[in-house]
């Protein structure tokens, strides 16, 4: 999906309203963001 970048998918429920909801969220992270947003969870404050 992502061609230049990580993408992950993930099958969704949404509770909306009294309604459910079925569908896909798509998240697809920039190379270099994705790289300085994991050694940010890896820093220790």
């Amino acid at each position: 999906m992502s061609e230049a970048g990580y993408g992950v998918n993930q099958l969704m429920r949404w509770d909306i309203d009294g309604g459910i909801g079925w569908g896909e969220d798509q998240d697809v992270w920039n190379p270099v963001h994705f790289v300085r947003m994991l050694d940010a969870l890896k820093a220790t404050a």
